[in-house]
């Protein structure tokens, strides 16, 4: 039987490193996908909000601004009752090994 590796902090910080910009790009492909097929936008509007997503976000990186990304889920969930985390359900895909 395989035990699971408890990452450390560096460990971990690697991991996100390698991980995070792919996970990044397949959520806002799905955003723009989303927003192409069921809003009708098309190639100018969509790079029009990726601009302005890239702005915002970098303007959310700034750690001098006093921003955090928690803050957008904040904003939307008390400004329109929308509960991000709660509306995207995540299933493990974990399968039984059998030994």
């Amino acid at each position: 039987m395989k035990s699971h590796k408890v990452l450390d902090k560096k460990d971990y910080a690697i991991a996100f490193d390698k991980l995070a910009p792919d996970v990044a790009v397949q959520v806002l492909s799905t955003v723009l996908y989303t927003l192409d097929i069921c809003y009708g936008w098309k190639g100018e509007r969509l790079r029009k909000f990726l601009e302005e997503f890239k702005g915002v976000n970098d303007i959310m990186d700034d750690k001098t601004r006093g921003f955090d990304h928690d803050d957008n889920y904040s904003y939307i969930k008390h400004k329109y009752g929308i509960d991000v985390k709660k509306s995207i359900e995540f299933e493990s895909k974990r399968k039984k090994v059998r030994e």
